[in-house]
């Protein structure tokens, strides 16, 4: 299967309908089962990484592709783990030691996923570390979104899978040694508390933000965003929010005050019936969680 990374010019805006590719790069990402990209990062002097699976459904492998501003392939890496198992690709950053950091999973020794990190030379390509974590050998984990400080920290935001799922998030050192694990779990009851991790963040205070479908006590998922104190992974605050149905954030950013923005889509529920499958909400807080605006757009 073929994945086609474009990048586009600035367009006019009396021809909206037009967009002509600046560049046009086909890579040999994703499976007869998946998609392939997963991520992707752009420099601020246009230079590009992307990266996914590929291979066989059987035996994914992790793509990491990096692009040239011109569109012309720099490099390009295939991870595929000691016996050929299973690898999986979420998200991909770039830290301020020219390096970058690839996150998702690998089937561990017991044939559990272990959460993965790959990380790369950003110049050459050239592999430079892997990291693995497995909270106890029998537990499924992966990662989905990382992100770096301006030390080299990184930050990781995936999931732990047990009788349910958790939003698990895990701060390395520079040198990938955990320095804290925190787990998130929905009020939901047992095995209906399947918690979703979408995105992870820093605001400007260094603190850590993260995204989440949250499964409440109504078995109906809500938008969670909580944040940590980063040196140590205490909660700061966590705020939620959703209607009567079922709400989904899909992406959180932060500005420079601090203020947190969420966006996703609901199912609101009146009298029994659906009154919009398809909102798109927007939920803004402030650093603090005190203030709070919503903007719904059926």
């Amino acid at each position: 299967m073929l994945s086609i990374v474009l990048a586009w010019t600035s367009l006019a805006a009396s021809s909206p309908a037009q967009l002509p590719p600046e560049w046009v790069n086909r890579v040999p990402l994703g499976t007869s089962l998946a998609a392939g990209i997963a991520g992707i990062h752009v420099d601020p002097d246009g230079v590009s990484y992307i990266t996914g699976i590929s291979g066989a459904s059987s035996n994914n492998n992790i793509t990491t592709v990096s692009f040239a501003p011109a569109g012309s392939t720099r490099w390009s890496q295939i991870w595929n783990s000691p016996g050929s198992k299973p690898d999986s690709a979420r998200g991909i950053t770039k830290g301020p030691n020219g390096v970058i950091y690839v996150v998702g999973s690998t089937l561990g020794p017991n044939s559990f996923a272990n959460l993965l990190i790959l990380a790369y030379d950003a110049a050459t390509g050239a592999l430079l570390d892997t990291i693995q974590y497995s909270s106890d050998g029998f537990t499924s984990e992966y990662g989905v979104s990382i992100v770096t400080d301006a030390v080299g920290n990184l930050y990781v935001l995936g999931a732990t899978v047990g009788d349910a799922t958790d939003a698990m998030t895990l701060k390395f050192n520079s040198g990938g040694v955990l320095q804290w694990r925190q787990t998130w779990d929905g009020p939901a009851f047992g095995p209906f508390s399947n918690d979703s991790p979408v995105k992870i963040l820093l605001d400007p205070n260094g603190d850590v933000l993260v995204a989440i479908v949250g499964e409440m006590a109504s078995n109906h998922p809500d938008y969670v965003v909580v944040k940590y104190d980063a040196a140590n992974g205490a909660v700061l605050w966590d705020k939620r929010w959703g209607v009567t149905g079922g709400d989904f954030i899909a992406d959180m950013e932060v500005d420079a005050a601090g203020d947190v923005y969420a966006s996703g889509i609901g199912i609101d529920f009146i009298d029994n019936s659906v009154r919009s499958s398809s909102a798109a909400a927007m939920e803004r807080c402030s650093g603090n969680s005190t203030t709070r605006s919503t903007t719904t757009i059926a």
